[in-house]
């Protein structure tokens, strides 16, 4: 594999949201705290003081939503052959198993892969990076990349993604127990295989 797609000093993208709601039932409305506002606010149960009224923001109150749009860096996006990784430092039997990887790149017009650095978007998966990588041809823009399929908006603008089968999963060996530390431990090499 040539490996100067990625950047060295980039380090992939890794995305988690997290949402958490908390809202006890002992919250009490609180007509007036003592706060210029005057307004209700609550103890959301668990906290030891009353929460403040935010202040209203007028100095952009005149603000628009102005649509932006980088452009096209590259007109086209050219999919690597099938790649693995082969563990190395995993626990026990997984020494020596692979992990299937796609690799996908900014290429030129006529689909020759860019040879610049670029800094690289990593998803591991176990739902399929084969299915994922067929799904993105078929399914709306942008919708697959959390499978393992294809961002062409983003691989056009500079950006290389590279999407794992985790161990056990698709086509990589092994055997998937959710977050073991064989798991985890694979996950730190496909880090350190991209970057």
């Amino acid at each position: 594999m040539d490996r100067r797609w990625f950047a060295r000093a980039a380090a992939p993208v890794v995305s988690v949201v997290i949402s958490v709601s908390a809202c006890s039932s002992s919250s009490k409305p609180n007509i007036d705290n003592g706060n210029s506002g005057g307004g209700p606010t609550t103890t959301l149960g668990t906290r030891a003081s009353v929460n403040q009224l935010n202040p209203p923001i007028t100095d952009n109150a005149n603000a628009t939503w102005a649509d932006y749009s980088r452009p096209e860096d590259y007109p086209k996006v050219a999919r690597l052959p099938l790649q693995f990784i082969t563990l190395t430092s995993a626990a026990g039997e997984n020494a020596g198993k692979k992990l299937g990887v796609l690799v996908s790149v900014p290429a030129d017009a006529s689909g020759t892969p860019a040879t610049d650095t670029f800094p690289a978007i990593l998803t591991q998966t176990a739902y399929r990076i084969d299915l994922g990588a067929a799904s993105s041809l078929v399914l709306p823009f942008g919708t697959t990349l959390a499978i393992g399929g294809t961002d062409d908006m983003m691989i056009k603008r500079g950006y290389v993604t590279v999407a794992v089968d985790i161990l056990g999963s698709g086509v990589s060996d092994g055997e998937e127990h959710l977050l073991d530390d064989a798991e985890q431990e694979a996950y730190g090499e496909a880090v350190d295989w991209v970057t």
